[in-house]
């Protein structure tokens, strides 16, 4: 079982990588950093709040069963939100703004956020 023991939103002084999207955090930015403890072992986790966003807008956290998402998965759910909801079978292209050869998966997320908030 995870737990969580510090939570908190601080401006990044140096770079450093979301472990979802595994982007850059870039200096100047807010981003989220959790200090977790799982199976007696104590780490930081720290992601981009956008992919924090993201993670709960599709509902990632539903099935977690208490142990969080890593970044593999956060990356899997989101393919394959993408392919159910912006790939076309007959071109075999993905939307503009969707496609994951194109973007990264922090700029696809952005446009995720984006789609979602207008709905």
């Amino acid at each position: 079982m995870l737990t969580e023991l510090n939570r908190s939103y601080p401006t990044a002084r140096k770079e450093h990588k979301c472990m979802y999207c595994g982007g850059t955090i870039k200096v100047g930015e807010k981003y989220e950093r959790q200090t977790n403890k799982y199976d007696n072992q104590i780490y930081d986790w720290v992601c981009h709040l956008e992919c924090k966003e993201a993670a709960g807008l599709l509902n990632m956290f539903d099935n977690d069963m208490g142990e969080g998402i890593d970044g593999e998965h956060f990356v899997e759910y989101l393919q394959e939100w993408l392919f159910d909801k912006h790939y076309n079978d007959e071109t075999e292209t993905y939307d503009e703004g969707f496609d994951p050869e194109k973007l990264s998966y922090h700029d696809i997320v952005l446009n995720v956020i984006k789609e979602l908030k207008a709905k």
